[in-house]
């Protein structure tokens, strides 16, 4: 944290030239000065004697070998000249009058994908991204994309036989250069065999046993799906024996001595942990009874101890209803990606038995055995240990926990006492947030529900800081040679988030909102994966800092980002249940006292509020709930302008300011530059 002081004798150290340059510099990067590069792109101007115009792949290949990613322009255009003022410099207001279309003639900037491969990228991006459509020449993080998006987008180009690695990906993230890539020869590299033997926790899988001491093998997620054609059940137990063998994480089991929890992977499993369960005769009744009677046994039957944690059940027979399955396992083996792996790996075997196929999946990916070993090693690097004091600095001054409503003795917060309230945002809305978090904000969709929960709770609490916990999905490009895109197993990150107002950042008004919320999130790197890391490396060495006795967050927000078509994708399964049975153990520990989970499915941001009823009444939390869409309603609505897009601290993270001294600095040249 540096103060006024320090800015100003910073700022006073400057000479009157470097004063104007920093001014002029900051008014450029804070998008003061109007650029006429479509969409805000970086432009090449390229005077080319060429008749066939200029190879933008090549030339974007060779500034990338220069120059630093930021640097590296997204559109090359030919120009004839430079245009050149009366001094015979470069006329650079004439240039930035260019009209920059796609008519100088690239050979990659054009909108329609021409060859299989692109049309086949074209439709996994467009798919996964929620698009109409999208061009060989948009920048995948300049069109809404990010991280999680990136790992759908490489498992679904895998199973479409296509070669992009993750590293490629973002060096190259536009479809005209993937395409490129894609369908140039694989490079050898050693195969990916199953694996088995001694398996490192991840900093997850630390945070659970810490968590959640009572029954801690009842902790699962469960769907119910449908068929859309009846499936033989030899075929279903063999898709569900060839997801054991492919799938390292779904063999892995947990023990606990002298209270040390350590895990193993199976080298296979003999008994396939799936049933079919006959429902001839039953009414639908008697058949959702039924279901419901298999869902609590096998949410309930499983021993840490013992490979797989996981249950399946065939329903099959049943009058007027279609086939069923049901899939439990311990959340300590999948995630939310995990559960888009498998039931696209599911519905793609079951499809080749179907047909008489063999049964053939994509190339496995990183072990998560080889990946916590990587982790283990990286908790212990010089990039992890220098992010110790920026987490000091976010916990710093973090609010202390939400309080209870009700009086009396502590209550044990337990899933019992459990109760879940649902929230929708209307399509419409939904839909004009996104766009607009994308072409206007400058913001995630995170952020941007951040910015609505800041305000929701700064106006329940009247506290100015906001401390809460989040989660992100951890499969983070931290290694070069690591490739998570098919990989199953629990890889979430949880770490702290502490949203302060102050300067010109206010909770009361939307668009300043939402810069913070833009601020606290750009200044996380790697969706926090340090934080557990750090708490790891504590236990491990004996020591105990201010990370692990930080002050409770009280409130745990997660967002899942799209999960329409949940099922696979295939069109085999549709999701019926997304909670079918007891979950959790009624006398599992409930972290937080409130819990949030958002996500868009079907159109519609949906947010799901649990909370503990003997803490707090439910229609406080339904109030809470009202005001968080009523708030994302308000950003939506309120008057269009630069102010949620304009720049924060954390947009310059050189530059070593905080949010206070970045306006200070901002006031000042301003001042200078109007002198």
């Amino acid at each position: 944290m540096t103060d006024s002081t320090d800015t100003e004798l910073r700022i006073g150290s400057l000479s009157s030239a470097q004063k104007r340059l920093l001014c002029r510099r900051l008014q450029q990067l804070t998008g003061s000065e109007h650029s006429s590069a479509p969409g805000g792109r970086l432009v090449a101007a390229v005077v080319s004697g060429r008749s066939d115009g200029i190879d933008a792949i090549a030339l974007r290949e060779y500034c990338k070998s220069k120059l630093p990613p930021y640097m590296v322009p997204q559109l090359f255009s030919a120009i004839a000249a430079m245009p050149k003022t009366a001094a015979g410099k470069i006329d650079r207001n004439a240039l930035e009058q260019q009209g920059w279309s796609s008519e100088h003639g690239t050979h990659d900037d054009r909108d329609a994908p021409m060859t299989d491969v692109e049309r086949k990228l074209a439709d996994i991006w467009a798919d996964v991204l929620g698009f109409d459509e999208i061009t060989v020449d948009d920048n995948f993080f300049e069109v809404g994309g990010d991280s999680l998006l990136t790992i759908r987008i490489l498992s679904r180009a895998a199973k479409a036989g296509l070669n992009v690695t993750p590293a490629a990906f973002f060096a190259n993230p536009t479809i005209a250069e993937q395409a490129r890539l894609a369908g140039a020869a694989p490079q050898e590299s050693a195969a990916v065999e199953p694996v088995s033997g001694g398996l490192l926790l991840t900093p997850i899988q630390r945070w659970f046993f810490a968590h959640i001491r009572t029954d801690p093998q009842h902790w699962n997620q469960s769907f119910l799906f449908e068929f859309g054609a009846p499936a033989e059940p030899d075929h279903v137990a063999r898709a569900v024996g060839e997801l054991l063998r492919h799938h390292d994480a779904l063999r892995a089991s947990f023990s606990c001595a002298d209270g040390r929890w350590t895990a193993q992977i199976e080298e296979a499993v003999t008994d396939l942990p799936i049933r079919t369960v006959a429902l001839g005769g039953l009414d639908s009744a008697a058949q959702q009874a039924a279901i419901h009677a298999v869902a609590v046994e096998l949410n309930g039957n499983f021993d840490l101890a013992v490979a797989p944690l996981l249950r399946v059940a065939h329903f099959v027979g049943g009058t007027d209803q279609p086939q069923r399955l049901l899939i439990v396992a311990h959340h300590l083996v999948v995630d939310a990606e995990s559960w888009r792996i498998l039931l696209s790996d599911f519905e793609t075997l079951l499809g080749q038995l179907s047909s008489g196929r063999d049964a053939l999946l994509p190339p496995r990916t990183t072990s998560l055995q080889a990946w916590a070993a990587r982790l283990d090693d990286y908790s212990r690097s010089a990039a992890v240990a220098g992010a110790r004091a920026s987490w000091h600095e976010a916990l710093t001054g973090r609010a202390m926990p939400i309080p209870a409503e009700f009086g009396g003795p502590p209550v044990a917060n337990r899933e019992a006492n459990s109760i879940t309230l649902n929230f929708e945002l209307e399509e419409a809305v939904t839909g004009e947030i996104v766009e607009a978090a994308r072409t206007d904000w400058n913001a995630s969709v995170n952020a941007v529900l951040l910015s609505a929960l800041g305000r929701t709770i700064s106006e329940w609490t009247g506290e100015s800081t906001i401390g809460l916990d989040t989660e992100g999905h951890g499969r983070e490009a931290l290694f070069a040679d690591a490739d998570l895109s098919r990989t199953v197993g629990w890889f979430t990150t949880v770490y702290p988030l502490t949203l302060k107002a102050a300067g010109e950042l206010a909770w009361h008004d939307p668009h300043s909102a939402l810069r913070l919320a833009r601020g606290v999130l750009q200044s996380i790197r790697h969706n926090g994966v340090s934080f557990g890391l750090l708490q790891d490396y504590d236990q491990k060495a004996g020591t105990q800092g201010a990370l692990e006795q930080r002050p409770g967050a009280g409130i745990l927000f997660n967002y899942l980002g799209r999960t329409d078509g949940q099922a696979g994708g295939g069109g085999l399964l549709r999701l019926v249940d997304a909670r079918c049975g007891p979950a959790r153990s009624a006398g599992c520990e409930r972290a937080y006292r409130i819990e949030i989970n958002a996500s868009i499915a079907d159109g519609r941001l949906v947010a799901e509020f649990s909370y503990n009823d003997t803490i707090h009444r439910g229609e406080t939390i339904e109030r809470l709930g009202n005001r968080f869409m009523a708030a994302l309603r308000e950003l939506n609505d309120a008057s269009p302008g630069e102010a949620a897009a304009a720049a924060v601290a954390a947009d310059f993270p050189l530059a070593g300011l905080d949010q206070q001294d970045f306006e200070s600095l901002s006031a000042q040249l301003d001042d200078l530059d109007d002198e």
